[in-house]
């Protein structure tokens, strides 16, 4: 029996979060991923608010921002450590099962968790790449931190 084909967006999570691994924890191979996932959200003619969680206000504004990887994330990291790092997430839970936790196990995950459509799956795989680079709970602090939230 032939081995299951692992789709492309968790093949893609898994190299990245190999790559952030191997740079030293530096998210700049994350960076790149973002681009190209914004790139293709825009080019689908959504805006990029209609990754914005339902419920959650501000980005909206910041969106028009946006200029690179980078600057995308310095926004939405807020988004996903409140979606992603609350004791009752999803992801909490199975991290505290002990499972490993690549990136391509969790691309689906951080897609229902943000409720992303499916054109945002270019955003969701370098998401799921950092988490699994850096752990989750490593994530979460790192994402604190920068945010200065307590």
């Amino acid at each position: 029996m032939a081995e299951p084909q692992t789709s492309s967006p968790e093949r893609a999570a898994d190299e990245l979060a190999l790559a952030i691994q191997q740079q030293g924890g530096s998210l700049e191979p994350a960076f790149h991923a973002l681009e190209a996932g914004i790139r293709q959200i825009r080019s689908s003619g959504l805006p990029l608010e209609s990754i914005l969680p339902e419920g959650e206000r501000g980005f909206g504004f910041a969106a028009a921002d946006v200029r690179d990887g980078e600057s995308f994330w310095r926004v939405y990291r807020k988004v996903v450590r409140k979606k992603l790092c609350a004791r009752n997430s999803k992801l909490r839970r199975l991290a505290e099962t002990g499972a490993q936790i690549t990136g391509g196990s969790i691309v689906g995950t951080v897609m229902a968790s943000l409720g992303l459509p499916p054109v945002a799956i270019g955003i969701a795989t370098p998401i799921a790449a950092i988490i699994a680079a850096l752990g989750i709970d490593a994530f979460c602090e790192y994402t604190r931190q920068s945010d200065g939230a307590s």
